[in-house]
């Protein structure tokens, strides 16, 4: 359903066109972003505007159109739509609507809303039905009722209505109905506080009694429309809401004329009154616990008229179709108009959906957004919705409001998200493509274009990867990198690859088509693969070579047709002389380079084992290596030797395999070997290193100490056990300080005599103690006052804490309890011990704060005045005071103050308020920060005092006359007050008994009326039957819309003898016997003003043949009813438009629809002007319409329809033509100004200077030198006219021009004699403009003359802060100064300088002299000039001299004229130079030759000087060490022997030979998975870097200390580690660790899946939960595992859920033949499925109300509703005496079937309930359920019985049914 109600938009949009170019701005989005628009054409054209268009709507009004668009990346955009509509205050507001809550007050909404019962008791009151799920019983209280739930469902739904802006115009009227309708609350603006509490009080005041006249209700609504407080809003907005709870039972304005339940009359009233309140407003019904009944019932009668009853002959509609059908405007496809409601909790969805409805339909216009063509949306709010999602509309609602003067604005707002399409060919990067599609916003009839953004989109990029296919050799060059290029671009294909020996295949890709090289990028990444193939074209060459060259010992040979990788083998040939080294065969892999096999072959050698001499060392010691020859073969892989500890000789022997061995160089055999000897020598000179050992600890209370010392000596031979120790070696001490050991040289004494001269270096123990660090920690928190105190004394000690005992009560002191004690500190205090030393401790103290924060949860403070009722005496009544509940417990009376009275009083009945609301109560307590309070106003009510008044009774009989009664009994006014009473009632016919003596009205006399409630009760005027036979005539009644003829009808109809006969004009009736029943009718009316006019019946004859027999017939005649109704004619005001001229204009034309044939159009009134440009209407009245010359006006219906006058604007350019103002002035330090603009001209005279504005300063002004300018531009000057839509302002800016002033600075002249100052002078003139006044410059005179001559008196300024360098033009101007030369004579003495040097081979020199004395200070060393050299110079010994003259100086100061000098000459003496020569040293680890070394070192002789010669010898052979002793040195100087300048000193060198250290060892130990079995610990040793063919002794050990030669073997899981030992004498010992591990072997666990039944209800069994288990597979057999535990599962119990069995806290366990450690549990989960057994069963019967002897039809269904099927099920029905057997019944499985029960005698007056069980056989599943009820009543007692005997029969029968539910209530009771 849509709804616009934009109802302020009252004129028509001008063209686009039209708009001025300022709506058009520059684009302030950036490069991403540009604005555009359609226009009146199809195609986006960008404008560079800002995305906002304003249009102007007339009387100034506009509608403001934002679009704007934000980049948020990869090609994603935010659109921000905004629509402002600015109107002057009293136009109706957007979004205004207006509904009228039509509500049924009749008695029945006093009905219980929950089980509807309409039992009473005995005072009338209802009651609640048995078990009703309020939980109530007895007496229905008033928050029960149906009308306290329509209440709180009215209230509900102005919640939602009123929108959540102030002052929308949501309006809302109140009616009630009962027997009449009343408007309860005239429209009221809900969106407003005080219409809100308005209509809500009315809702609050209803109260129920009486019939349901619906009809009034609707009428009332639809009269409330034609009210001016709407007139506004249109149709689409405008809605009625219709409760009701029961039958309609009353129609029109008068309730005694029609019967109390309902009947066609009824009805048919009204859906008329429906029928044309629909063509006002959308009207919803929502029908309240009778959508079931019955509007009558077949059998059923109706009094019609006061004296006739009706017979209905079938039932009627229900009530919820009728009001459906009948009432509600008719549904469509998306909005439902007619709701039934059962119950509160219906009625409340009911609204609900309504209210949804409605506040959806509520529109301030629509705006449609088609997206562009490459745009798809990725986000959007609910509110903007799409049918095929390219097309989107957005229903404007609840927009927000704001006030400017006699300016309203109300803004929507709404954003949603786009993206882009870049993936389309020709796509461009560079382009702006449009957003969106036309965009367009409809408010009514009118229709405005939003601008819509253009935006820019990077088109995506994909990957090419390349790959190799099949196998990849290897080798293979690197793939080309991967490339990125963007969506269609071109891409070559990288250059192909090469390898030796193989065949590329080339590129190739299905992704793409590749051609010449390229191809085109797809949308998605691209692969190109290649593969390799073999050559086969290669060969290969064996050759046979001497070892380790290439000398061949045979001639070589060449294998060709080769494949690349192919494998070949050859075989070694036998060679003269040359020993191959290996008999095998050799293969080769073939490749695309030189492929070549090669053997090679040994010559025969002779060694020799060499002999040592080492110092004794403690250890074992050995000589090993020999000589070869022939020379050229290197055997140092042979091993031979001698070893030994002690001094002696021993032998060195080659081992017996020797013989055979190849050397080194591998190109030698051994043939002959010859030993060698080994000699040791003592050894001496040790270092002893003793370190005490030092500890530094924290305090801890107690006695700490550290002892012990380390050790190291400077030969690992020299151990701890060589000395004794007679010290302590102990530091202890107990508080934080440092405490020493005393450990020194003289405690350490050396006991082993193999060593000589050891010493001991002792470096002290001690031990430190650190006090502990300590940090004490409170805690900083806060909450949400709750009236206790806050504290945390809890405090956190970290760090290294303190000792035991020493601090105790530790705690935290803060504490705060309100909000207004601020931020409290959490101090920290505790209580320290005797035994407690601050030294001890670095305490650190981090307190904590504490603090309250107000309550932010809202309290709600319900504030209820105090309410009263009396009823009206006449005298003054009030009521005082208030209560109040407080959601919250904390929050008390004393926390807020009340401003007011709470009082109300009165008198008369009324309701008098006490005027409370929520601004009397204000919150006082800072301890909550959200108090709303909810004020409920007390009110006095004063009910009106009842008064009934009794019409009296009477019977008559038959005589022909009519009787009346017009008495009454008066009976509760009080006082003197006094009613007059009508009484109305005749009788005249037996026919028409009874008749009701009506009360027709009463009026007060003296008193208020409103002070009374008044009930009337008729009386009742009866009269019996004569013997006549009763005959009905009836008049036809007829009706017409008004056609200018008469209508006539002369048709009746006649009932006799219970049957109706219809007979037109001038036809007869036989009545009996032959008797013919003859009618004359008159009746015929034209014109509306005359109707109705009756349709009378002027005679009536009886006949039987000539015979006239109407005396023995009671006729009874009935007059119909002729009426015509206006006829509708529309006038519509002409409409006309035309270009401003300044002129007014008007139309004073109309049409209209055709009048009736006769009838004619006589005159019309129209009125309307426009003068300015804008829309107004032109209207039209006062119609009149001529039948000749009768005005016939009243006869129509007339609607006027309105023109237009529309005003554009003037189009023709209008050239305004504005001059700024200028000026030139000088710079004087004060601001200067020009201000104003000249209008030159304007071209057109219609427009003047008011018909623009202003927007700039038309002023400059400055103070500085320079142009102004005032800035003026078009943009400032802006068309305020409606009346001219194309002005161009042509501007001419104004200026400012201010001249810098000229100003002339001068320094000072000055003069005098040379003194050694510098002469200046400071002073400066200034002349020319001079400074403006304040301003001026300060001066830098940098002039200065110091020596004989004369200078510029130079100067810089610098311009005061202020003063301004462009403001002034500066000339400046130096003035002299002059310094004159001294005369008289000066003496300077000139001393040479003198040195003693060291000869460095280098020529050495002495420079430079020094002024001894001037005789005149002024006269400086800078003053002379030297023209000699002032140097002596030699390279070997001896002196030099200057040779220095006063000749060589000269005075060059022009400031002195008469100079002497006195010289005394300079020397050099240099001396001989310090060298000395040191031996070399080297060392090696024993080889068998002998070791020297011919190198020396030297101190560094002097520059270009070398030692030519020193003689060196010294030579070591064995281990051990020797002097290598320097002589003889010789220096050159070049080929010049410089030695003589020299004293040297020699220095002898060390030579020592040591044990070979270069062997490694390395093993592999057993790694493997547990199986059983046990497996050696090491699998493999290897020895790399010792001689080949050494042979090595194999230990092992398992704790790196006691070897054994056994190798260990491991087999339970475990890291075995093993140390392997490699001894041989010749070389230091190889030790290496290696880790044997065995792991686990794994044992797979699975647990098993189970099934559990479980129950959903209690009257179903569940299962026990199944036990958990598991299989287990060993992976070693014979070994079965144990386990320990057992398993889990996840938590829950929830049908249809799997739940994961777990390993829980089952692990392996050891057992029989079984070691749980060798083995890891490996876990598979189950799963426990959790299934329900449940099972339902309905029961409905199809019918509420029966009699007694009705059947009815029960139907039971019982559904399997769990997931197991049921066994053995069956259904047992006591009432029914129904035991059924199901028997098995599938998961998800019904079974139905329909009994019938016979309503017994016994049942009447009862609402039959009664109950079905089923269940299965094992009694695991049970259900049962009550039937609907069934109301069984007696049937009627047959009508037609006027006799006394049949209302005393009656009158039994009626006792007898009450007496039946009084004993079946009782019954229940007692049950």
């Amino acid at each position: 359903m849509k709804k616009r109600i934009f109802a302020l938009i009252m004129a028509m949009c001008l063209a686009l066109s039209l708009l001025p170019a300022s709506v058009f701005a520059e684009n302030e989005n950036g490069s991403d972003v540009v604005y555009g628009k359609y226009g009146t054409g199809t195609t986006w054209t960008q404008d560079n505007g800002t995305g906002t268009i304003e249009y102007k709507t007339g009387g100034g009004n506009t509608i403001t159109l934002s679009k704007k668009a934000t980049p948020l990346g990869d090609n994603t955009y935010r659109i921000d739509l905004e629509v402002k509509t600015t109107q002057t205050t009293t136009t109706t507001p957007p979004g205004a609507a207006a509904t009228v809550l039509v509500l049924d007050t009749s008695g029945s909404m006093d009905i219980c809303a929950t089980c509807n019962s309409k039992a009473t008791g005995w005072s009338g009151e209802y009651r609640h039905a048995q078990g009703c799920k309020t939980g109530h019983s007895g007496t229905v209280a008033a928050e029960d009722t149906r009308l306290a739930a329509a209440k709180t469902a009215a209230i509900n739904f102005l919640d939602s209505y009123k929108g959540d802006t102030t002052g929308v115009g949501r309006y809302v009227s109140l009616v009630s109905f009962a027997g009449s309708a009343s408007v309860k609350c005239d429209w009221q603006d809900v969106s407003t506080t005080a219409g809100y509490n308005a209509v809500v009080q009315a809702i609050r005041n209803l109260s129920a009694n009486g019939g349901t006249n619906l009809d009034a209700g609707l009428k009332n609504a639809a009269n409330q429309f034609t009210k001016s407080a709407v007139s506004g809003i249109s149709k689409d907005s405008k809605n009625v809401i219709a409760l009701t709870d029961g039958i309609p039972t009353y129609y029109g304005a008068n309730t005694s004329q029609h019967g109390s339940y309902g009947c066609p009359d009824t009805n048919a009233a009204t859906a008329k009154s429906a029928a044309a309140l629909k063509e006002s407003a959308s009207l919803y019904t929502v029908c309240f616990g009778a959508a079931n009944d019955r509007c009558w019932t077949a059998g059923s009668v109706h009094e019609q008229r006061g004296w006739n009853t009706v017979n209905h002959d079938t039932d009627g509609p229900l009530v919820g179709d009728f009001l459906r059908d009948s009432i509600a405007t008719s549904a469509t496809a998306d909005t439902t108009y007619a709701y039934n409601a059962a119950d509160s909790s219906e009625l409340n969805k009911a609204f609900k959906a309504i209210t949804t409805s409605i506040t959806t339909g509520i529109s301030s216009g629509t705006v449609t957004d088609p997206m562009g063509p490459n745009i798809s949306v990725t986000a959007k709010p609910d509110n903007f919705v799409s049918a095929d999602g390219k097309t989107y509309t957005w229903e404007l609602a609840n927009g927000v409001k704001s006030t400017d003067g006699s300016k309203t604005t109300y803004t929507y707002r709404l954003s949603y998200t786009v993206t882009l399409d870049t993936t389309g060919e020709g796509f461009d990067e560079n382009a702006y493509y449009p957003a969106n599609g036309k965009t367009t916003f409809t408010s009514g009839d009118k229709t405005f274009e939003f601008p819509v953004p253009g935006v820019k989109g990077t088109i995506p990029s994909y990957q090419v990867k390349y790959a190799y296919t099949g196998t990849v050799p290897a080798g293979a060059p690197t793939l080309p990198a991967d490339e990125t290029h963007k969506l269609h671009t071109d891409v070559t294909v990288a250059a192909e690859p090469a390898l030796d020996g193989y065949v590329f295949s080339g590129w190739t890709t299905d992704d793409a088509s590749v051609s010449g090289g390229q191809f085109k990028m797809p949308g998605k990444d691209v692969t190109l693969t290649g593969s390799w193939t073999l050559r086969s074209d290669l060969s290969y060459t064996v050759n046979y070579y001497w070892n380790g060259t290439t000398d061949e010992v045979a001639p070589s040979k060449t294998v060709g047709g080769q494949t690349f990788n192919a494998a070949v083998t050859e075989s070694p040939i036998g060679v003269t002389g040359y020993t191959p080294i290996s008999a095998d065969s050799k293969s080769l892999t073939i490749g695309t380079g030189t492929n070549e096999i090669n053997f090679y072959y040994y010559q025969n050698v002779t060694l020799t084992a060499n002999s040592g001499t080492v110092p004794y060392d403690g250890k074992e010691h050995s000589v090993s290596g020999f000589t070869v020859a022939p020379d050229g073969a290197d055997f140092s892989a042979v091993t031979v030797g001698a070893k030994g500890t002690n001094v002696g000789t021993y032998d060195a022997k080659f081992a017996e395999d020797t013989v055979g061995t190849v050397d080194d160089t591998a190109k030698y055999i051994v043939t002959k070997a010859n030993d060698g000897k080994l000699t040791i020598t003592p050894v001496g000179g040790i270092v002893v290193t003793i370190t005490g050992n030092t500890d530094s600890r924290p305090y801890s209370g107690a006695e700490q100490s550290v002892t012990g010392y380390t050790v190291s000596t400077s030969n690992p031979l020299y151990t701890e056990a060589d000395f004794t120790f007679t010290g302590t070696a102990t530091a202890k001490g107990t508080d934080a300080g440092s405490y020493a050991m005393g450990l020194t040289p003289a405690q350490f004494e050396n006991t082993n005599p193999n060593f000589e001269n050891v010493t001991f270096i002792v470096t002290d123990g001690k031990l430190t103690i650190t006090p502990r660090s300590v940090k004490l920690t409170s805690a900083t928190d806060e909450k949400v006052y709750d009236g206790q105190p806050l504290t945390r004394p809890d405090v956190t000690v970290t760090g290294d804490g303190f000792v035991a005992g020493e601090v105790s009560d530790i705690r935290a002191t803060g504490t705060v309890t309100n909000v207004s004690d601020g931020e409290q500190p959490n101090t920290i205090v505790y209580t320290t011990s005797a035994g407690f030393k601050p030294g001890n401790y670095s305490i650190e103290k981090d307190e904590g704060t504490l603090k309250i924060t107000p309550v932010t949860d809202k309290v709600t403070v319900t504030v209820t005045g105090n309410n009263d009722s009396v009823g009206y005496d006449g005298d003054e009544h009030s009521v005082t005071g208030y209560t109040t509940a407080i959601d919250n417990q904390l929050y008390t009376v004393s926390d807020f103050t009340f401003t007011g009275e709470a009082i109300a009083k009165g008198t008369d009945a009324d309701s008098y308020q006490m005027g409370l609301n929520k601004s009397q109560f204000a919150n006082s307590s800072a301890n909550f920060a959200n108090v709303e309070f909810v004020v409920n106003d007390g009110a006095l009510t004063v009910t009106p005092r009842p008064v009934t008044i009794t019409a009296k009774s009477a019977s008559f009989t038959y005589d022909g006359q009519s009787h009346t009664l017009p008495e009454a009994e008066i009976t509760g006014l009080v006082g003197n007050d006094a009613i007059t009473v009508t009484v109305v009632g005749e009788i005249r016919y037996p026919t028409a008994t009874p008749v009701v003596n009506e009360v027709k009205g009463y009026e007060f006399t003296t008193g208020k009326a409103s002070n009374y409630s008044v009930t009337t009760a008729d009386g009742e005027l009866t009269m019996s039957w004569p013997t006549a036979q009763k005959v009905v005539v009836t008049a036809n009644s007829a009706t017409k819309t008004y056609d200018g003829t008469p209508l006539t009808d002369g048709g009746y109809t006649v009932e006799f003898g219970g049957q109706t006969y219809h007979l037109a004009a001038g036809q007869s009736q036989e009545l009996a016997n032959g008797d013919v029943l003859t009618v004359q009718i008159e009746g015929s009316v034209t014109d509306v003003e005359l109707s109705p006019t009756a349709n009378k019946i002027v005679s009536v004859s009886i006949m039987n043949g000539t015979t006239d027999v109407h005396h023995i017939y009671n006729v009874q005649k009935e007059n119909g009813e002729l009426q015509v109704k206006p006829m509708p004619l529309t006038v519509t005001a002409g409409s006309d438009s035309k270009v401003y001229d300044g002129t007014a204009l008007t139309k004073n034309s109309y049409t209209s629809t055709d009048p009736a044939a006769g009838d004619t159009l006589a005159s019309v009134t129209v009125t309307g002007s426009q003068t300015n440009v804008g829309l107004s209407d032109n209207v039209a009245s006062d119609a009149k319409l001529m039948r000749g010359d009768r005005e016939v006006t009243a006869n129509y219906a007339i609607t006027y329809e309105k023109g237009t006058l529309a005003v554009t604007p003037l189009t023709d350019k209008v050239t305004v033509t504005i001059t700024g103002n200028t000026g030139t002035v000088t710079y004087n330090g004060a601001e200067q100004s020009v201000t104003g603009y000249k209008v030159e001209s304007i071209s057109n005279p219609l427009y003047t200077a008011a018909d623009f504005a202003f927007s700039g300063t038309a002023s400059v002004t400055g103070t500085d030198a320079g142009t102004y300018m005032m800035g003026l531009t078009a943009a400032q000057f802006r068309n305020q006219s409606a009346n001219f839509a194309n002005v161009e302002f042509v501007v001419t800016d104004g200026s400012l021009q201010i001249n810098p002033r000229s100003v002339k600075l001068t320094s000072a002249t000055d003069e005098k004699v040379y003194d050694g100052q510098p002469l200046t002078n400071g002073a400066v003139t200034v002349s020319g403009d001079g400074f403006a006044e304040g301003e001026g410059a300060a001066y830098n005179v940098t002039g200065s003359q110091t020596n004989a001559g004369s200078s510029d008196n130079t100067f810089t300024y610098t311009l005061n802060p202020g003063t301004k360098a462009k403001n002034y033009t500066v000339e400046t101007e130096p003035g002299k100064l002059t310094v004159t030369p001294v005369t008289a004579e000066v003496t300077v003495t000139i001393t040479g300088n003198k040195s003693t040097v060291t000869y460095n081979g280098a020529e050495q020199s002495v420079t430079g002299y020094k002024v001894e004395s001037i005789s005149n200070p002024l006269y400086t060393e800078e003053n002379l000039a030297f023209s000699g050299e002032a140097v002596a110079k030699g390279t070997d010994s001896g002196t030099y001299k200057m040779n220095l003259t006063a000749a060589q100086f000269e005075n060059i100061s022009e400031n002195f004229t008469n100079v002497r000098i006195i010289v005394t000459d300079g020397e050099l003496t240099i001396n001989p130079m310090a060298l000395t020569i040191t031996a070399g040293s080297d060392s090696k680890a024993y080889d068998g030759t002998p070791l020297t070394c011919g190198e020396f070192d030297s101190t560094t002789p002097a520059e270009g000087d070398t030692v030519a010669s020193v003689t060196l010898t010294g030579s070591q052979t064995n281990v051990g060490s020797g002097d290598n002793v320097a002589s003889g040195a010789k220096l050159v100087r070049g080929d010049r022997d410089v030695t003589a300048n020299y004293a040297i000193e020699y220095v002898n060198g060390k030579l020592t030979v040591t044990k070979n250290e270069s062997a490694k060892l390395t093993a592999d130990a057993y790694r493997g998975v547990y199986d059983g079995a046990a497996h050696d610990a090491v699998v493999k040793t290897t020895i790399t870097g010792a001689v080949e063919g050494d042979s090595w002794t194999y230990a092992y050990s398992l704790d790196g200390e006691n070897y054994t030669a056994e190798l260990p073997q491991v087999k339970n899981v475990g890291a075995y580690p093993v140390w392997v030992k490699a001894t041989n004498d010749n070389y230091v010992d190889l030790v290496t660790v290696v880790t044997a591990e065995v792991t686990p072997a794994t044992v797979l666990v699975t647990a098993d899946s189970h099934e559990w039944i479980i129950a959903v209800k209690d009257t179903c069994v569940s299962d026990p939960e199944p036990a958990l288990t598991y299989q287990a597979e060993s992976p070693v057999a014979g070994e079965t595992p144990a386990f320990s535990g057992e398993l889990s599962r996840e938590p829950g119990a929830e049908r249809g859920k799997t739940y994961q069995i777990l390993q829980g806290d089952l692990a392996l366990a050891d057992g029989e033949n079984f070691l749980a450690s060798n083995y890891v549990l490996q876990f598979v989960p189950g799963g426990l499925t959790v299934k329900a057994r449940d099972i339902t069963i309905t029961k409905t019967v199809d019918v509420t109300k029966a009699f007694v002897g009705d059947k009815l039809t029960y139907t039971i269904t019982v559904t399997n509703t769990g997931d197991v099927d049921l066994q053995d099920v069956a259904v047992v029905d006591e009432m029914l005496g129904i035991e059924q057997v199901i028997g098995e019944l599938k998961a998800g499985e019904s079974w139905t079937q329909q009994f019938t029960y016979t309503a017994q005698e016994s049942d009447a007056g009862k609402t039959l309930v009664n109950t079905a069980v089923t269940g299965t056989k094992d009694e695991k599943a049970f259900d049962q359920v009550d039937s609907d009820g069934t109301e069984i009543t007696q049937k009627p007692v047959p009508t037609g019985d006027q006799s006394m005997v049949g209302l005393w029969t009656a009158t039994l029968l009626i006792s007898a049914a009450g007496a039946a539910i009084i004993l079946a209530r009782k019954s229940r009771s007692s049950k």
